[in-house]
């Protein structure tokens, strides 16, 4: 008898990455607004791109009205470097080089991405069903193009075309040492999260204006769960000048929709004080 082998805990070197082995399955795209993330390498397949990322500043904690998840905006800096396997490239340097192949890509094949619905006296518009998300404000810009005529006699003879593009999920404010990235988490890893902070007040810097800060963040978790999904939250802990260093395990095993842009969506799945 076999012993079953769990693999547990993967996550992609930066010194071997390669984006060669990035698979997209967007075979069902034009119906759900949402393309699948392999990453298929010649030993195993990951549902996903998995990253261990250095420990790095959260610069604001966001979470949008119609949302059961917060938003972390991460500040990267180029110095800090997790162990010897990111000595040599960088996880500045690791996002970059996806965000890259992903432009690249949907440049590539940009008609594989086209929307074609005929009109009707009902509606006129289309959008996929995708969850309550409002993406950076550089990726708001409207990158479709639409074809086609809405007059009354054609509308059933040409069919508009919505051409849908990628969005980077690089923060523009980012530069050539600091990296500034988005990140999805849900509401039990912040609470799991501050509670580390007030166990080890003693070890943190700052813990004096961290802990009112995850107070904060409990009683607004703890609401009643509708009360909670429509209500909005912004902490701007740069603007405080309240230091939050922290190590995230991150995942991206989707690409999708919002308005007519694609991006990349970040997930938090681990993460160590």
């Amino acid at each position: 008898m076999t012993a079953k082998l769990e693999l547990t805990n993967l996550y992609i070197n930066p010194d071997y990455y390669n984006p060669d082995y990035n698979f997209y399955n967007y075979h069902r795209f034009k119906q759900t607004g949402i393309i699948n993330i392999i990453y298929k390498t010649p030993s195993v397949f990951l549902n996903g791109l998995y990253l261990e990322l250095p420990y790095s500043q959260i610069v604001q904690i966001k979470k949008l009205r119609g949302s059961s998840t917060f938003q972390l905006t991460l500040s990267i800096t180029s110095s800090d470097i997790m162990d010897n396997s990111y000595a040599k490239v960088k996880i500045g340097t690791l996002l970059r080089k996806i965000d890259d192949y992903n432009s690249n890509f949907f440049k590539v094949n940009a008609r594989k991405f086209e929307v074609r619905h005929c009109q009707t006296n009902k509606n006129t518009n289309y959008a996929f069903p995708t969850v309550r998300r409002e993406p950076n404000s550089h990726r708001l810009e409207n990158n479709a193009i639409v074809t086609g005529d809405a007059s009354t006699q054609n509308r059933f003879r040409n069919p508009l075309i919505k051409k849908y593009a990628y969005a980077s999920f690089i923060n523009p404010d980012s530069t050539t040492t600091n990296t500034i990235i988005t990140i999805d988490i849900k509401p039990m890893y912040i609470q799991k999260i501050c509670e580390l902070v007030k166990i080890n007040k003693v070890l943190l810097d700052d813990s004096n204006k961290l802990i009112p800060v995850c107070t904060e963040l409990n009683e607004f978790i703890n609401q009643e769960y509708f009360d909670f999904k429509n209500a909005m939250y912004t902490k701007n802990l740069e603007t405080d000048d309240i230091p939050f260093n922290i190590k995230l395990w991150i995942k991206a095993n989707t690409l999708d929709t919002y308005g007519t842009n694609i991006y990349m969506t970040w997930k938090v799945c681990g993460y160590q004080l």
